[in-house]
């Protein structure tokens, strides 16, 4: 039941300011330490809040200064099923806002159904569709929408998100004050972007609106402002000297263009604007040749990443074999460079005189230089078997490889040596590869959940793992794309001919 005063409609226009105060509490000064991996260690997971329920633990712990990641993945919530539409974690618009009844919002300051945190038992703050944030307090996040809990009867619908407990990609500050921000990256035509955005930007037409970076999705952009066409005081995009096009807090696009990528502030007048936005921004490069199908994740020329280690699970696949037919493949995690030095362990799935092979491997390259590939084990590993493989650096030259049969339960380790330069652990990938000089074998199709763990803080989906994404293609065999639940870390690999 709600209380005796109702949601009703006001045809008042009240003078009340909006204060959303879009993040998590966010600290001031940059962050020297990274926290180190075992004080993290959740990776990343899925929760779903619930309209009709008060507060609501995710089960993510956060610590004080280290930095996370939360993204909408789906789902829709109203305050009022009979009265008022279903709109998702950034809540209503202050407009539709200003029309509901005010005595039942949990924070007054925030519009209705917008998703909020809570650390610990500390003060209420806005999520929204989320975005990357450096926590200020230590505890466990919980959420719940805007929405006192003597008021949730009527409420109806459920928000999908997902945390992960790291931040990677490139964090640019969009200046609400100015028509067009400078990232300083240069893009390619065909390049695919992923860009998440947060913060608040306060825009003055009489009293100063707080703005996210979505904007005012009802009102339309005129030929004053930077983007005319797209939602007006929203965050936009322009490659080089080109249209200007929509972005908003969570947008993945291609280049259609080549130039420098710029992000901007839908408004027609700025000497009256306040605030930022902030971005994040991961650039995917698709990657060509003969051998290779997969993800990989690294930095930039500008921003050097280190991988600690590598990690994915599979199910190993079988093969197909003609008579008397030699062939390979193999599927593997590894640490390099993309180019002369490689760490990998993984398996084989090969064709050995028309007599299906499966192998437990591994191999060093150093300076384009290898031993060639070594055994993990003997007969240890079947077709079917579901596997983990880690390839993970222990010292300057030092790495170990472990390989996992999840299905009979059983474990392999290796101590190798590898180049002791800081290249060697540059880029993380998981792949699916036909051996140089060889005919790929005909493999069923395998699926890969892959995870990277960048500067030595925690396990990342390989998606969200570097400020660049590798999506490595080869005609002999199709490479999925990243699976869009909001991990970015499965991948599924199909044959297509030797």
């Amino acid at each position: 039941m709600l209380p005796s005063a109702n949601r009703l409609q006001l045809s008042l226009i009240t003078t009340f300011v909006l204060l959303l105060t879009f993040a998590l509490p966010i600290t001031a000064q940059a962050q020297s330490n990274l926290p180190v991996k075992q004080s993290l260690g959740q990776g990343s997971r899925n929760a779903t809040i619930q309209s009709t329920t008060g507060w609501q633990s995710t089960g993510f712990t956060v610590q004080q200064g280290a930095q996370y990641t939360i993204a909408y993945i789906s789902g829709t919530w109203t305050v009022d099923v009979n009265k008022w539409p279903y709109v998702g974690p950034q809540g209503y618009l202050w407009d539709e806002d200003q029309k509901i009844y005010q005595g039942c919002k949990y924070d007054s300051t925030l519009t209705y159904a917008t998703l909020l945190g809570e650390i610990g038992n500390g003060s209420d703050f806005a999520i929204g569709k989320g975005g990357v944030f450096t926590a200020s307090a230590s505890g466990n996040l919980s959420m719940r929408i805007n929405d006192l809990d003597a008021c949730l009867g009527d409420n109806s619908g459920s928000i999908k998100l997902t945390f992960i407990d790291a931040a990677s990609g490139m964090n640019i500050n969009v200046d609400g004050t100015q028509p067009w921000t400078d990232t300083g990256i240069d893009i390619s035509s065909g390049t695919s972007i992923n860009i998440r955005a947060s913060g608040i930007v306060w825009m003055a037409a009489g009293p100063a609106v707080p703005y996210n970076p979505d904007g005012n999705s009802s009102c339309i952009a005129g030929q004053g402002s930077p983007g005319p066409g797209l939602y007006c005081y929203s965050l936009i995009g322009m490659i080089g000297n080109g249209t200007p096009f929509q972005l908003g807090s969570s947008s993945g696009f291609k280049a259609s263009n080549s130039g420098r990528l710029y992000l901007g502030v839908n408004d027609n007048v700025f000497s009256d604007n306040s605030g930022s936005w902030q971005a994040n921004i991961i650039i995917h490069v698709l990657k060509a040749n003969h051998s290779y199908a997969g993800y990989a994740a690294t930095g930039t020329q500008n921003n050097t990443i280190a991988y600690s280690d590598v990690t994915a699970t599979w199910t190993i696949p079988t093969v197909s074999c003609a008579p008397l037919e030699n062939s390979q493949s193999a599927t593997w995690v590894g640490l390099g460079d993309g180019s002369t030095d490689l760490e990998q362990v993984g398996t084989e799935s090969n064709c050995l005189d028309g007599l299906q092979q499966i192998l437990a491997v591994w191999q060093v390259y150093i300076n384009g230089q290898t031993q060639g590939v070594q055994l993990l084990c003997i007969a240890c590993v079947s077709a079917g078997d579901k596997v983990k493989a880690e390839a993970q650096f222990l010292s300057l030259g030092q790495f170990q490889f472990t390989l996992w049969d999840l299905s009979s339960n059983k474990q392999w380790s290796q101590l190798a040596s590898g180049d002791n330069s800081s290249k060697a652990t540059a880029l993380g990938q998981c792949i699916v590869e036909e051996p140089q000089g060889q005919i790929l074998s005909h493999f069923s199709q395998v699926t890969i959940t892959c995870q990277a763990n960048p500067n030595n803080t925690s396990d990342l989906p390989i998606g969200v793992a570097g400020d660049t994404i590798q999506r490595w293609v080869m005609p002999q065999a199709k490479t999925g794309y990243l699976n869009a639940n909001g991990t970015g870390a499965i991948f599924s690999v199909t044959w297509v001919h030797a």
